[in-house]
């Protein structure tokens, strides 16, 4: 949970560019080794603690479509919230890098979303309305307080609270279910603390595997992130981060086995 800054000096020896850029492809691979075991943990938390209300796919599935779906996801991501935003910046700037990152990197987050992610509730168990109402009016809200207090963290606030709100309601539309923040919304509390507690679990995993290998750092209009701006990161950033996972994952899912269904079909 601590910013990484260029330019530190240890000692009079400069490394050169290849070395400092394989350094930190090592530490790159480390990380994908902590966000692995980061999956093996709510893995083994889920099948201890909350066996019988999980989304029904199988392990495989996730993190298959979490491989496929995590370029694209991770492209996306880094050029509107990384580089758009600039709320982080990457020690590696390559193709190369975008593409592995993606697969590996992201394609561990989406499958470690979908993995938590508690079995689906149908959208017309709920009353929608106030729901959604609700969730307008709070995007309203932090959108205001950016504009009249315009800084790096209600920038960040009314983004991820736009984002939860676009997932929510393509969630309703795609898949005629609801998700855990609608759910709190509609006057449920079934899911939010189990989605946001195991969020947050892993976030402090991804946070120190890369305070000990440095892959990113936070980064903000032109300034190091602040050590209280990344415990709000942890705390609420993540929760943004594996609720638009959670939605990526699943449309994956849904598209594997549509696909798999006109295959069948054709066979």
């Amino acid at each position: 949970m601590f910013a990484h800054h260029f330019g530190s000096s240890r000692g009079s020896h400069q490394p050169s560019a290849a070395a400092r850029n394989m350094h930190h492809w090592i530490s790159f691979m480390f990380l994908v080794g902590v966000q692995i075991v980061a999956l093996i943990v709510v893995e083994l938390k889920e099948h201890l603690l909350n066996r019988q209300d999980r989304d029904p796919h199988r392990f495989w599935q996730a993190v298959s479509a979490g491989v496929i779906s995590g370029v694209v996801f991770g492209v996306i991501f880094d050029e509107l919230i990384g580089r758009g935003l600039q709320v982080f910046q990457y020690y590696i700037h390559s193709p190369t890098f975008i593409v592995v990152n993606g697969a590996l990197s992201y394609g561990l987050a989406v499958a470690t979303a979908l993995r938590f992610s508690p079995k689906p509730i149908s959208a017309k168990h709920l009353p929608l309305r106030r729901g959604l109402t609700i969730l307008a009016l709070t995007c309203v809200v932090f959108l205001g307080v950016f504009v009249l207090l315009p800084s790096p963290l209600t920038l960040a606030a009314a983004v991820g609270c736009i984002v939860i709100t676009a997932g929510e309601v393509f969630e309703i539309y795609a898949f005629g279910t609801i998700g855990p923040i609608l759910e709190v919304a509609s006057g449920s509390l079934r899911h939010m603390a189990h989605n946001w507690g195991t969020a947050v679990l892993v976030g402090c995993i991804y946070e120190l595997g890369n305070y000990a290998f440095p892959v990113w750092r936070w980064w903000f209009v032109g300034s190091p992130a602040t050590l209280w701006f990344e415990l709000a990161i942890v705390v609420l950033g993540y929760l943004v981060l594996f609720h638009f996972s959670r939605i990526i994952g699943l449309t994956s899912l849904m598209l594997a086995r549509r696909i798999h269904d006109c295959i069948t079909e054709r066979a």
